[in-house]
Formats: C-alpha cells, sequence, structure tokens
C-alpha cells in the first residue's frame, strides 16, 4: 500500500514534532556496571525496548549528552547501519536513559500524532518505505534529520489513533507476561 491510498492525506514530520535530536558516545566513555542506561541500536526494537543488552554511562557523560536524554513517550528511531528504520517508544521506566548517536529521539506534539500511533507506522511497510527511500550512503546507511523530518505521516483519525494504542498496549501487555 502506498502513503497515497491514505484517505485523509499526509502532512510532514517535522510539522507534529517539538524536537528531533541525537545522541551521541562520549568521548573516552567507559562503560560501568550501572550508572544512567544507554541506549544503542539493538536496544530499539519494533514497538518495544530490548534491555537485555543494556549498557549504562556515567552521569557525569549524561550530563554532557543532556539534550538526548529520553523522556517519557519520546519515539526513538533508528538512523544507521543495518538496522535503521526500527522505532519505538520510550516508556516511563526507561525516561532519563540516554542515546547513542545511530538513533535519534522525536518529541511530538501529542495533540496531533500519538507516539505509538507514529512508531507503529514507521514500522509498518509503508513507514520502512520511507527509510529506504531516505536513506544515504553505500558502506553505512544513514537517516538524516531533514529527511526524518520530511517523512509523509498520514492524518490519522483521533479515532483510529486510540484504536491503534489500545492494540499496541495490548500487545505490549501480552508479550511481557
Amino acid at each position: 500500500r502506498s502513503i497515497e491510498a491514505f484517505p485523509n492525506g499526509f502532512f510532514r514530520l517535522g510539522e507534529v514534532t517539538c524536537e528531533i535530536t541525537g545522541g551521541a558516545t562520549p568521548l573516552g566513555a567507559e562503560y560501568p556496571e550501572s550508572g544512567v542506561r544507554f541506549f544503542r541500536v539493538q536496544n530499539v526494537m519494533q514497538n518495544y525496548i530490548d534491555d537485555s543488552d543494556m549498557a549504562f554511562i556515567t552521569e557525569r557523560d549524561d550530563a554532557e549528552l543532556e539534550r538526548s536524554r529520553l523522556k517519557t513517550d519520546d519515539v526513538l528511531l533508528t538512523i544507521t547501519g543495518v538496522s535503521y528504520g526500527k522505532a519505538a517508544v520510550v516508556p516511563a521506566d526507561f525516561a532519563g536513559s540516554n542515546i547513542n548517536q545511530h538513533s535519534v529521539r522525536i518529541e511530538l506534539d501529542q495533540s496531533r500524532l500519538h507516539p505509538l500511533v507514529l512508531s507503529t507506522f514507521l514500522n509498518s511497510a509503508v513507514g520502512k518505505g520511507l527509510s529506504d527511500q531516505n536513506i544515504t550512503g553505500v558502506t553505512r546507511p544513514a537517516l538524516d534529520y531533514q529527511a526524518i523530518r520530511r517523512f509523509r505521516v498520514p492524518r490519522f483519525s483521533g479515532r483510529f489513533q486510540r484504536k491503534v494504542e489500545q492494540t499496541v498496549k495490548r500487545a505490549q501487555d501480552e508479550f511481557a507476561t
């Protein structure tokens, strides 16, 4: 299904974002046994966070990376490597974590687009197609921020967004048990 098939039209992702920012790996970073959670590409799955192989950074390193500190309901999107284009929403228990340079943090205007709806859309065949169309680089594929801001996102009705949110949350609850 192409994006043109959506009956309510579309908008550019940049029109409904409050902020899109990436992370970084601290210079000379050491990864302690505990500290501030540090998300890498392998932690961002399709609509969930996998914390089985979590790295940590120090509070000092986290302070240097304050702009990429995660908040509840941020959408994470992987932007480099073979795993580009995977998206997940930050749950409350991961707020305060940080990300490396291979993902971006997207803060949405939730009155226009719900984070779980965006994440689900980006993980769909149509959403993945947007990533595929905008990827640059041959040996190390990458998405740039401007391309992400230009992603065409369907105008989903409020009713449809609530239904998607309920369905995803139900699936996540089932997955957790």
